[in-house]
């Protein structure tokens, strides 16, 4: 009866919408008396509602399988990306441990080395051991800048003949051989300092007329100076073959070689000069040029360019930091810089 009453309602509500109130009472009247053809038509309707249903519900789990699908495929490409981006920071952190490891082990291995020299220096006399000093100071250093290969700037220690010493390197292979910027360290000093060197190499400095000869005795050198006055020009002054002698001639400059660069060539004045400091008089002036101008040189008497004269903030003087044909004797510049580099023959 339930049925019948179903299959009335939707029948009604067909006729309501296509056709007269006449016709509606007409079918009304016809499910009315026929019952079992209105089970018939209300079984028919059902089975067309639960067809689309079942429908929608195939295109929902088809929707649902194709949304799983993508969000697996999402996952995984997650992981992928996470454990690229683990790899990838493990290495780093694996490649930063090795040069921390390196940049510590090689000033810690180089004091060791220092300690146990100084600690065979001072033995009692008697026991032999030239064997271990001879062993220690035999390990293989670079001879020259040029083979170290550096990329930027920094302390090395280098053996170009029968020590090792330490020394500045710049790129491209040089040797910075002087410094000067700021005044801070005091350059009018006696014979062994300016043989043995002085300063800091991060800062103002001199590196050694003894060290300079065991570097330019090895094989040729190119000089390269580079001046800047306090109104920021920057100059250079470039040799090709840069030779001092040794130490029984005084360090005389031997020569120079051909000049290029644009600061012009103030040094040639003193080729073939010995080295004059404040205690020794090797000039041939009828005084100590080195007193007289605050700095050991190549002075003959006295100098057409003497860049370890006494600094002078202001610029003016003439005891300073000098270049005649860049600015003049009068003029103290404000940075130069001095370096030697072995040539490729």
């Amino acid at each position: 009866m339930l049925l019948s009453i179903v299959g009335m309602t939707i029948i009604l509500g067909t006729v309501r919408c296509h056709g007269s109130s006449n016709d509606s009472q007409a079918v009304a009247t016809s499910i009315v008396n026929n019952n079992g053809m209105g089970y018939e038509l209300v079984q028919a309707g059902l089975d067309a509602i639960n067809f689309k249903i079942q429908q929608e519900f195939m295109r929902s789990m088809e929707y649902q399988q194709r949304l799983e699908a993508e969000i697996e495929d999402l996952r995984r490409t997650v992981l992928r990306s996470e454990s690229s981006v683990t790899r990838d920071v493990a290495m780093l952190l694996n490649d930063t441990r090795n040069i921390r490891r390196k940049q510590n082990i090689q000033p810690t291995t180089q004091i060791l080395k220092d300690f146990v020299l100084q600690l065979l220096t001072e033995r009692p006399p008697g026991i032999n051991h030239t064997s271990s000093m001879e062993l220690l100071e035999s390990e293989e250093f670079p001879k020259t800048c040029s083979d170290v290969g550096v990329k930027s700037g920094g302390v090395y220690r280098i053996k170009p003949q029968s020590k090792p010493f330490d020394v500045y390197c710049e790129t491209e292979g040089w040797t910075v051989i002087q410094r000067r910027f700021n005044g801070s360290v005091d350059f009018y000093r006696g014979w062994k300092d300016y043989e043995n060197g002085f300063g800091d190499f991060n800062g103002e400095m001199w590196l050694g007329l003894s060290k300079i000869y065991q570097l330019v005795s090895l094989k040729p050198h190119e000089l390269h100076i580079r001046l800047m006055d306090f109104d920021g020009k920057t100059v250079v002054a470039h040799y090709d073959n840069f030779q001092v002698a040794g130490p029984g001639d005084k360090y005389r400059l031997i020569n120079l070689g051909k000049y290029k660069g644009d600061a012009g060539d103030s040094l040639v004045f003193s080729n073939n000069m010995t080295f004059t400091t404040l205690d020794q008089d090797n000039d041939e002036w009828d005084r100590n040029c080195a007193v007289e101008y605050h700095g050991g040189w190549w002075f003959k008497n006295c100098h057409h360019g003497n860049l370890n004269g006494e600094y002078l903030l202001k610029g003016d003087g003439w005891k300073g930091v000098y270049w005649n044909t860049f600015r003049g004797l009068n003029y103290s510049l404000k940075e130069s810089r001095i370096m030697i580099r072995a040539r490729n023959l």
